[in-house]
This record gives C-alpha cells, sequence and structure tokens, in this order.
C-alpha cells in the first residue's frame, strides 16, 4: 500500500476545472512506471484513488496546493514509487493544461496508524454514491441521504472493490446526514460544451474493524469515481 504527496514547485501555479484532466495526468505518469494501461483504467483496473488539496475560484476554476495518490494494489504502490513528476502531464481537449514537472512526491505519513480498529475520516475530495441498478438502470447518483442508506452503499462499494467480504462496520452520525446530507456538484469532466456533474457529499464516517481492512479501505477510496478523484479520505485530524 502506497499513499503519496505531490506538491506543486513555488514557480508552478497548478490550475484545473475538470477532475478528468488531473486523472488523465496521473495515469500518463502510471504508465510510464511501466504499469500496463488495463491495470489503471477501465474494468480490469486496481483500486487507486486521488484528492485535490487547494481553493476553489469564482466560476469553477480550482487551484492545487497539493494533491494525494493513494493504492492498496501492490502493482499501482510500486509505480507510485517510481513515479515522475516531469510525466504527469496532460494537455486536454476542455482547456485544462497539468504539468507537475519540477513537483515534489514523498510518501503522506498522516496515516492510520498500524493496528487501528476504529477510525474517523473526512474526504477533501467528497464522495459520491451510485445507486443500485435496481433503482436505476442507467448509472445515477444520490442527491441526498434519503436516496440511499449511506453506510450499507459505502460497505457495498469496498466490499465490491476488494473482491472479497471486507470485516469493517462503517457509520455515520445521524446529525453528520442531516446538515451535510444533500449533494454538491463536483464538475467531473467536459462532454462536447456540456459539463458533465456528479452530486457529492462530505460528512465524516467512521470505521470499525480489522486493522488489515481498515488500512486497505483507507488506501483504496469510498464511493463511486473514486479512480476520477472522489472518495479519498483524510484523518480527521
Amino acid at each position: 500500500m502506497q499513499r503519496m504527496l505531490i506538491t506543486p514547485s513555488r514557480s508552478q501555479k497548478l490550475y484545473f476545472r475538470y477532475l478528468d484532466s488531473i486523472h488523465a495526468a496521473l495515469v500518463e505518469g502510471l504508465v510510464e512506471t511501466g504499469i500496463p494501461g488495463e491495470l489503471i483504467v477501465g474494468r480490469t483496473a486496481h483500486p487507486w484513488t486521488f484528492a485535490c488539496l487547494g481553493w476553489t475560484r469564482r466560476g469553477g476554476q480550482r487551484f492545487v496546493s497539493k494533491l494525494i495518490v493513494s493504492s492498496p494494489s501492490e502493482i499501482i504502490s510500486e509505480g507510485l514509487k517510481k513515479i515522475d513528476p516531469a510525466n504527469i502531464k496532460k494537455a486536454s481537449v476542455n482547456g485544462d493544461l497539468i504539468d507537475l514537472h519540477g513537483a515534489n512526491i514523498h510518501h503522506d505519513n498522516h496515516i492510520p496508524l498500524h493496528g487501528t480498529q476504529e477510525l474517523c475520516v473526512v474526504f477533501p475530495g467528497r464522495f459520491a454514491l451510485a445507486l443500485p441498478k435496481k433503482i436505476c438502470s442507467k448509472t445515477k447518483y444520490a442527491r441526498s441521504s434519503s436516496d440511499i442508506d449511506f453506510t450499507e452503499a459505502i460497505k457495498a462499494g469496498l466490499d465490491r472493490r476488494a473482491g472479497r467480504t471486507l470485516d469493517l462496520q462503517i457509520t455515520i452520525d445521524p446529525l453528520s446526514l442531516a446538515i451535510e446530507g444533500t449533494a454538491i456538484p463536483v464538475a467531473l469532466r467536459k462532454s462536447g460544451k456540456q459539463r458533465i456533474l456528479v452530486p457529492t457529499f462530505n460528512m465524516p464516517v467512521t470505521l470499525r474493524g480489522n486493522p488489515d481492512d481498515i488500512m486497505w479501505a483507507f488506501h483504496a477510496g469510498f464511493g463511486a469515481k473514486t479512480r476520477q478523484g472522489l472518495g479519498c479520505p483524510t484523518l480527521t485530524k
């Protein structure tokens, strides 16, 4: 498992409008480490996630002060150890220009202690939850806490991505659900002239259970679109 912090150099001013642009740049960097593309994107991809830390300008342009990139996969983790910031770049047709040449990369030590059996996390990049297919044939996302059981959806997503039933209990304080239970849209990508927005949330989520499974979930990310920059957790303190 690896969790890395990527900090642009002082001379760089990294802005973007669509998470897909950051995702594409990270994919370029990971592919250059020798990882097969099908293990990074698509149905056969291994779990990984990232979050952009920074702030948003009026109009939706976002400034990146740091990137967190995380994965429980041994193959992706080896790539993260070797990734060259000069290869994390993408000129997108949506107008975003991502170039992390000269950025500093180091291990993120702000992770759970080994043996942790209970952990509370929040989400700097927010998280999204897909509605079950039995509710909707096309992929749609929860827009409020009344649409879906958040704890069940988070647990089911983690189990599916792990390929097994994790020994975890997920809980969310009812007050957090009441206060933060209305989605805020995040710009995922651009299709033609249309901005593709995903409803997202940020609230404290508590995990209890097997320490190894807690560590796996922390590195894998929560909810939907984790490889596209949603659901990457951080410790509350």
